[in-house]
């Protein structure tokens, strides 16, 4: 787990009081954050996004993974140093 405690570290972000996410252009990369979690027994959900990179106009896509709701609980007892405050 200290490989998903690294990641979120660098590329996570707290979303909301009870949610976060880890954010990353590699989908190989984000299914594998997803597949981990779920091994662990900590419940996300994986999404694709479409944006506008405005520097250079054109599309890309960004993949996120969000925990959310009671998986919060899990993942903050997994993981305490990236315990998400309630």
């Amino acid at each position: 787990m200290s490989f998903i405690e690294t990641a979120f570290f660098g590329d996570g972000n707290k979303t909301t009081l009870n949610s976060t996410r880890y954010t990353t252009v590699s989908k190989k990369l984000g299914v594998g954050i997803h597949t981990i979690l779920r091994n662990n027994g900590i419940l996300s959900q994986f999404n694709e996004r479409t944006y506008i990179d405005k520097r250079n106009n054109h599309n890309r896509i960004s993949y996120y993974v969000y925990i959310t709701g009671n998986a919060v609980n899990e993942f903050n007892n997994k993981m305490p140093s990236l315990k998400i405050k309630r």
